[in-house]
């Protein structure tokens, strides 16, 4: 039985793809505006309540470039063009496309409890199985009215539990629920930007006051061992069919990592000293460009260790190991000089965040994370201050949560902080008191996913994606031998391949 205080590190992963077009300077698709409003802030606003509580928050560097766009006004997505279009002047393919778009999130969490949203759905749906998903041939049976009732309420539904609460303009239009006016669409079209633009602004704010460590990753989120050697695919899967051209550039690897780690500090003011590899992949190989840009800890995944270590231990029924102090433990990596520090996230208590408790009881969901950290610190050995990381995807889960998650994590956070025994702390504080006792020989190159990389290589269209990425950026290495006009034009094109 161990008696020690455990450690809880949970790190959240705040991710969105680039949806940006550079070329053009416009936005695809609306994802990071509506999680801008909906998750990024709120979850680190949280910890507010709970002064004892520490924990880490990745952002993406592409992420926070797409995130400053919209604060600054220069992100304009369809989703957006569609809801400032007054309904009015808006013609009959535009209505067609708002009654398909604007139905875009949890129907159960996010439309059932408002009676006119749900009201405008059941009749879009009447229409829809009518018309077989033609919506422009019954885009005319909406009113006005309708069509204008369906863009604010698709754009108010999406803020998290805890703006329409607190933020009056947002709850008063709420309570009135429908018949809403251009202006007061404009007021949730506001309160979006207003919001988006307190994110970085509050997590430096809040990573001052030691509340978050903030980390990054790679800049565009790439594969960073398959930049480095597409043929580390083979460590995990021996016989996988691969691409005709081994794309081997650690170069681009490196350049990734620096580009990230200087956006961190262009944010906020320093450097960091975590970093979460995309996809949580890692192998030998990427090691260099991390420890030569002083990073100094990474998370991966429990199957990376296990393939590492190659010993498995085993879950019992109640999914506790049975030789828990191997996965709850820091590892060293070193080689050739360089060291890094790894932790390695359990994937039952990740998982069942992201898949599981949505579908419970918010209270019944904490009592069971809570219970289940009980039972492995029960089960640890009474010898070293262990730690269970816990790591995730912290935008999309919540949007299955009842009050997009808010419950659920106030009865845990409320849970631990009442629990002397236990402590929640960012990664790096924890490193800095309990640095790694045992060394990692070897490091299996593989992702979170299967601990292998077959979900970006391996099949005949992504391996043809790497022969065309191969190809491309062998031609501008060759563009670029003979082209001298332009050093900006170079560099673009440059950009466009880490993309």
């Amino acid at each position: 039985m161990n008696m020690n205080k455990l450690n809880i590190a949970l790190i959240w992963h705040m991710h969105q793809p680039l949806y940006k077009d550079r070329l053009s300077n416009s936005y695809l698709m609306p994802w990071v505006r509506l999680h801008g409003i909906k998750d990024y802030l709120d979850m680190a606003l949280l910890l507010e309540k709970f002064p004892n509580i520490s924990q880490t928050f990745n952002l993406v560097p592409s992420l926070i470039e797409q995130i400053e766009d919209y604060a600054t006004g220069e992100a304009s997505d369809p989703y957006w063009k569609l809801s400032k279009i007054p309904v009015n002047k808006l013609s009959v393919l535009q209505k067609a496309k708002i009654l398909e778009l604007f139905f875009d999130l949890n129907w159960e969490k996010m439309i059932y409890k408002f009676p006119r949203y749900l009201e405008i759905l059941k009749k879009r749906e009447f229409f829809r199985k009518q018309e077989n998903n033609e919506y422009a041939s019954f885009a005319n049976e909406f009113s006005n009215q309708e069509i204008l009732d369906l863009t604010v309420w698709f754009n108010l539904s999406w803020f998290d539990y805890i703006w329409q609460k607190t933020e009056p303009e947002l709850s008063s239009l709420i309570q009135k629920g429908r018949n809403f006016s251009e202006a007061e669409r404009e007021v949730v079209l506001n309160k979006q930007i207003e919001i988006i633009r307190r994110i970085i602004p509050e997590y430096k704010k809040l990573m001052a006051q030691g509340t978050v460590e903030l980390t990054t990753s790679p800049y565009y989120h790439p594969i960073l061992p398959l930049l480095c050697n597409t043929d580390s695919a083979r460590v995990a899967r021996p016989n996988l069919s691969l691409p005709e051209n081994n794309y081997h550039y650690p170069e681009d690897a490196y350049i990734q990592v620096k580009k990230g780690i200087d956006k961190y500090i262009e944010c906020f003011g320093s450097a960091p000293l975590g970093m979460w590899p995309s996809e949580q992949s890692v192998s030998p190989e990427i090691l260099p460009a991390l420890a030569d840009n002083n990073i100094k800890w990474i998370v991966s995944d429990e199957g990376i260790l296990f393939n590492s270590l190659r010993y498995f231990p085993h879950r019992d029924k109640e999914h506790i190991f049975t030789d828990p102090a191997v996965l709850y433990q820091p590892y060293l990596l070193e080689q050739s000089g360089r060291k890094i520090a790894m932790v390695f996230r359990d994937i039952y208590l990740s998982d069942a965040i992201g898949f599981v408790y949505s579908k419970m009881d918010p209270y019944v969901a904490a009592s069971d994370l809570y219970n289940h950290l009980k039972a492995i610190q029960y089960k640890l050995p009474n010898n070293y201050p262990y730690l269970v990381t816990i790591a995730l995807d912290g935008e999309n889960c919540w949007e299955h949560y009842s009050n997009d998650g808010y419950d659920f994590l106030c009865n845990f956070y409320e849970m631990v902080a009442g629990d002397s025994s236990l402590n929640m702390t960012s990664v790096n504080n924890y490193l800095e008191k309990h640095p790694p006792q045992r060394s990692l020989e070897h490091l299996f190159s593989g992702s979170w996913i299967r601990s292998d990389f077959t979900t970006w290589i391996g099949e005949p269209t992504k391996n043809k994606a790497w022969d065309c990425l191969y190809k491309a950026r062998e031609e501008l290495v060759k563009f670029e031998n003979t082209f001298t006009k332009s050093k900006e034009i170079l560099e673009k094109a440059w950009e466009e391949i880490y993309i």
